[in-house]
Protein backbone atom coordinates (compact mmCIF):
# COMPACT_ATOMS: atom_id res chain seq x y z
CA UNK A 1 0.00 0.00 0.00
CA UNK A 2 1.06 3.57 -0.57
CA UNK A 3 1.07 6.49 1.82
CA UNK A 4 1.05 10.04 0.64
CA UNK A 5 2.20 12.74 2.98
CA UNK A 6 1.00 16.11 1.80
CA UNK A 7 2.35 19.38 2.99
CA UNK A 8 -0.39 21.73 1.88
CA UNK A 9 -0.65 25.44 1.86
CA UNK A 10 -3.88 27.40 2.21
CA UNK A 11 -4.66 27.26 -1.52
CA UNK A 12 -4.62 23.44 -1.78
CA UNK A 13 -1.15 23.58 -3.34
CA UNK A 14 1.85 22.01 -1.74
CA UNK A 15 4.46 19.26 -1.82
CA UNK A 16 3.82 15.50 -1.75
CA UNK A 17 5.99 12.73 -0.37
CA UNK A 18 4.86 9.26 -1.54
CA UNK A 19 5.84 6.23 0.52
CA UNK A 20 5.38 2.52 -0.02
CA UNK A 21 5.58 0.90 3.40
CA UNK A 22 8.63 2.55 4.95
CA UNK A 23 10.33 3.24 1.61
CA UNK A 24 10.10 6.65 -0.04
CA UNK A 25 9.10 6.17 -3.69
CA UNK A 26 8.28 9.76 -4.60
CA UNK A 27 10.36 12.79 -3.81
CA UNK A 28 9.04 15.56 -1.62
CA UNK A 29 9.76 18.13 -4.28
CA UNK A 30 6.77 17.28 -6.47
CA UNK A 31 4.29 20.10 -6.71
CA UNK A 32 0.70 18.94 -6.35
CA UNK A 33 -2.70 20.53 -6.48
CA UNK A 34 -5.17 18.46 -4.50
CA UNK A 35 -8.24 17.44 -6.46
CA UNK A 36 -6.66 17.36 -9.91
CA UNK A 37 -5.85 13.61 -9.94
CA UNK A 38 -2.10 14.19 -9.97
CA UNK A 39 -0.07 11.07 -10.60
CA UNK A 40 3.23 10.94 -8.70
CA UNK A 41 5.42 7.98 -9.54
CA UNK A 42 2.39 5.81 -10.50
CA UNK A 43 0.24 6.74 -7.51
CA UNK A 44 -2.95 8.74 -8.04
CA UNK A 45 -2.77 11.30 -5.23
CA UNK A 46 -6.50 12.15 -5.43
CA UNK A 47 -7.44 8.46 -5.06
CA UNK A 48 -5.18 8.12 -2.01
CA UNK A 49 -6.58 11.31 -0.51
CA UNK A 50 -10.17 10.21 -1.29
CA UNK A 51 -9.57 6.81 0.35
CA UNK A 52 -8.06 8.51 3.39
CA UNK A 53 -11.04 10.87 3.57
CA UNK A 54 -13.38 7.85 3.34
CA UNK A 55 -11.44 6.09 6.10
CA UNK A 56 -11.60 9.25 8.20
CA UNK A 57 -15.36 9.55 7.67
CA UNK A 58 -15.90 5.88 8.49
CA UNK A 59 -13.65 6.22 11.52
CA UNK A 60 -15.60 9.27 12.66
CA UNK A 61 -18.87 7.37 12.15
CA UNK A 62 -17.46 4.43 14.11
CA UNK A 63 -16.32 6.69 16.94
CA UNK A 64 -19.73 8.37 16.94
CA UNK A 65 -21.50 4.99 17.16
CA UNK A 66 -19.11 3.79 19.88
CA UNK A 67 -19.65 7.05 21.74
CA UNK A 68 -23.44 6.68 21.45
CA UNK A 69 -23.20 3.06 22.65
CA UNK A 70 -21.04 4.06 25.61
CA UNK A 71 -23.41 6.93 26.47
CA UNK A 72 -26.43 4.58 26.31
CA UNK A 73 -24.59 1.97 28.36
CA UNK A 74 -23.58 4.58 30.94
CA UNK A 75 -27.14 5.88 31.05
CA UNK A 76 -28.49 2.34 31.56
CA UNK A 77 -25.85 1.69 34.23
CA UNK A 78 -26.78 4.97 35.93
CA UNK A 79 -30.44 3.94 35.87
CA UNK A 80 -29.53 0.50 37.27
CA UNK A 81 -27.54 2.12 40.08
CA UNK A 82 -30.48 4.45 40.81
CA UNK A 83 -32.80 1.44 40.97
CA UNK A 84 -30.34 -0.41 43.21
CA UNK A 85 -30.19 2.65 45.48
CA UNK A 86 -33.99 2.74 45.69
CA UNK A 87 -34.12 -0.99 46.47
CA UNK A 88 -31.37 -0.55 49.05
CA UNK A 89 -33.26 2.34 50.67
CA UNK A 90 -36.45 0.25 50.79
CA UNK A 91 -34.57 -2.72 52.25
CA UNK A 92 -32.88 -0.48 54.83
CA UNK A 93 -36.27 0.95 55.79
CA UNK A 94 -37.73 -2.55 56.18
CA UNK A 95 -34.74 -3.66 58.25
CA UNK A 96 -35.21 -0.60 60.46
CA UNK A 97 -38.90 -1.45 60.88
CA UNK A 98 -38.02 -5.06 61.70
CA UNK A 99 -35.45 -3.91 64.27
CA UNK A 100 -38.05 -1.64 65.89
CA UNK A 101 -40.62 -4.46 65.88
CA UNK A 102 -38.14 -6.91 67.38
CA UNK A 103 -37.15 -4.36 70.02
CA UNK A 104 -40.82 -3.86 70.93
CA UNK A 105 -41.31 -7.64 71.07
CA UNK A 106 -38.21 -7.99 73.23
CA UNK A 107 -39.46 -5.27 75.59
CA UNK A 108 -42.85 -7.01 75.85
CA UNK A 109 -41.15 -10.33 76.54
CA UNK A 110 -39.03 -8.76 79.30
CA UNK A 111 -42.17 -7.25 80.86
CA UNK A 112 -43.92 -10.64 80.70
CA UNK A 113 -40.93 -12.32 82.35
CA UNK A 114 -40.92 -9.68 85.11
CA UNK A 115 -44.67 -10.09 85.63
CA UNK A 116 -44.30 -13.87 85.79
CA UNK A 117 -41.45 -13.49 88.29
CA UNK A 118 -43.61 -11.26 90.48
CA UNK A 119 -46.49 -13.75 90.22
CA UNK A 120 -44.27 -16.77 90.85
CA UNK A 121 -44.52 -16.43 94.65
CA UNK A 122 -48.29 -16.04 94.42
CA UNK A 123 -48.49 -19.11 92.15
CA UNK A 124 -46.37 -21.10 94.65
CA UNK A 125 -48.75 -20.10 97.45
CA UNK A 126 -51.74 -21.12 95.33
CA UNK A 127 -50.07 -24.49 94.68
CA UNK A 128 -49.46 -24.91 98.45
CA UNK A 129 -53.10 -24.01 99.20
CA UNK A 130 -54.28 -26.46 96.57
CA UNK A 131 -52.13 -29.21 98.08
CA UNK A 132 -53.31 -28.32 101.62
CA UNK A 133 -56.91 -28.33 100.42
CA UNK A 134 -56.43 -31.82 98.97
CA UNK A 135 -55.01 -32.93 102.31
CA UNK A 136 -57.95 -31.38 104.16
CA UNK A 137 -60.42 -33.06 101.82
CA UNK A 138 -58.63 -36.35 102.41
CA UNK A 139 -58.72 -35.80 106.17
CA UNK A 140 -62.41 -34.87 106.03
CA UNK A 141 -63.20 -38.01 104.05
CA UNK A 142 -61.21 -40.02 106.59
CA UNK A 143 -63.15 -38.42 109.46
CA UNK A 144 -66.40 -39.04 107.66
CA UNK A 145 -65.52 -42.71 107.18
CA UNK A 146 -64.43 -42.94 110.83
CA UNK A 147 -67.65 -41.35 112.06
CA UNK A 148 -69.71 -43.76 109.95
CA UNK A 149 -67.78 -46.68 111.39
CA UNK A 150 -68.36 -45.36 114.93
CA UNK A 151 -72.03 -44.91 114.20
CA UNK A 152 -72.23 -48.50 112.99
CA UNK A 153 -70.52 -49.75 116.14
CA UNK A 154 -72.80 -47.65 118.31
CA UNK A 155 -75.85 -49.11 116.58
CA UNK A 156 -74.54 -52.61 117.12
CA UNK A 157 -73.85 -51.96 120.77
CA UNK A 158 -77.28 -50.45 121.39
CA UNK A 159 -79.13 -53.24 119.76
Amino acid sequence: FFSVILILGGDKRGKALVMKGEEIVGDGDSDVVVGEGVDIDGVDVKEVIDSKVLVQKKTQALFKKVSEFVEEDLSATKDEYALCKQLNDIAASQVEQNVESLQCTNDNLEQTIQQFSSLENVLKEIDMLHHATKELVGAAEGLNDFSKALEQKFKQITK
